[in-house]
């Protein structure tokens, strides 16, 4: 799981994702063009009412229009530390430009 989510990490941070990563239907399977990579920030509430706070980064590698292999690496201020996910992501609705 960690060399997996190494080699998503190095192929986000080897180049930054433009606009053209999000209509990448036209690029070859294996381009950069098909990679975003952002950060952010959010909060998490448990059960017994208390709230943390969380920061990290994210990326997607879109396969197809509708899928993207996903992954994040968050800092859990709470429990000072890292947290990571791998996974998949389908969209199912996409509303229309203007």
């Amino acid at each position: 799981m960690r060399l997996l989510f190494s080699v998503l990490a190095l192929t986000l941070i080897s180049a930054a994702a433009s606009a053209a990563a999000l209509n990448s239907g036209d690029a070859p399977i294996l381009s950069m063009r098909r990679v975003s990579f952002a950060t952010g920030a959010d909060v998490k509430w448990y059960e017994d009412g208390q709230r943390n706070w969380q920061a990290g980064i994210f990326g997607a590698y879109n396969v197809t229009p509708h899928a993207s292999l996903v992954g994040s690496s968050v800092y859990d201020f709470r429990y000072n530390g890292l947290e990571h996910k791998v996974g998949i992501r389908i969209r199912i609705f996409q509303g229309k430009a203007q």
